[in-house]
């Protein structure tokens, strides 16, 4: 079955402001997420005068040596001046967020950031249980809070049904991945191309730039 990525594109007219948002499990579907915004962001452009910010919920980190729980990433010159193109990236670690919620770390945030962990820390709930006590924290009443646990409970159950529905060709021959991963690499370090590579390996672009980094 063929993976989607899809970004919600939601427009904000007073503010003229466009903010995209995704969620990642997997560091490569950052960057191919980050690749396809820049593809689209400027259909979203109105002028030059448009913020455009996007939010990425993720369970990692891009830079592992500084652990922030939030990242916030803009696009500069060699002299690192920032571009005036007034784009912002942010990415969120939903996994981190609920510890750090509770340090002094927390407060150092401004509110919209403070707004972004806690509603990651919503997001990392891995039960029903967790999810309904970060919403009864957050003060969410009561028909909201029983309208968002059913939601995601239906969306649970409809991703568990697609996975159980799959047949047996759709599903990836781990062992097969690594070998084509590692015949990638070999060609990486023989100085071919990424279109070179891709064309004999099948791999996408983005995922050989995503073996290169690792």
């Amino acid at each position: 079955m063929k993976e989607e990525y899809v970004n919600m594109v939601l427009p904000i007219d007073s503010k003229n402001e466009v903010i995209v948002v995704d969620v990642n499990d997997q560091k490569y579907k950052f960057f191919y997420k980050l690749d396809d915004f820049y593809r689209k962001i400027y259909n979203y452009r109105k002028n030059s005068k448009t913020k455009i910010i996007k939010i990425s919920f993720s369970n990692f980190y891009i830079n592992e040596k500084s652990k922030n729980v939030i990242e916030k990433f803009t696009l500069k010159d060699q002299d690192n001046n920032t571009l005036k193109n007034r784009i912002t990236i942010f990415n969120v670690n939903v996994d981190a967020c609920n510890e750090c919620m509770n340090s002094d770390q927390f407060k150092f945030y401004n509110e919209v950031e403070q707004k972004l962990i806690r509603l990651g820390r919503i997001i990392s709930s891995n039960t029903v249980e967790t999810l309904k006590k970060y919403l009864d924290e957050e003060h969410i009443d009561e028909e909201t809070k029983n309208g968002l646990v059913k939601a995601i409970i239906e969306a649970s159950e409809e991703v568990r049904k697609q996975m159980e529905d799959e047949s047996d060709e759709e599903i990836i021959d781990i062992e097969e991945d690594s070998r084509i991963k590692k015949i990638a690499l070999n060609m990486l370090n023989g100085g071919y191309s990424y279109q070179e590579i891709s064309d004999l390996t099948k791999l996408s672009i983005e995922e050989i730039e995503q073996l290169e980094e690792e």
